[in-house]
């Protein structure tokens, strides 16, 4: 899978002809298949705003180099 410009490509094992485009339009979500089928998903929810940014957790490491 590679990020390019907004659009997430997967490609068989990585390498080869792109088989699947994934990419946001607007609000749904765009699938673009190999056979040229697509598939559009709309979304059906939001998270609320507090919970967008993960919360810091786990033990914290200050790495100094020197």
């Amino acid at each position: 899978m590679v990020w390019k410009k907004g659009v997430l490509d997967f490609r068989i094992f990585g390498w080869g002809p792109v088989v699947v485009k994934r990419y946001l339009d607007g609000d749904p979500l765009i699938w673009e298949y190999a056979d040229d089928s697509v598939t559009t998903m709309d979304r059906m929810s939001r998270l609320p705003a507090e919970h967008r940014l993960p919360e810091s957790r786990g033990p914290h490491i200050t790495l100094s180099g020197g």
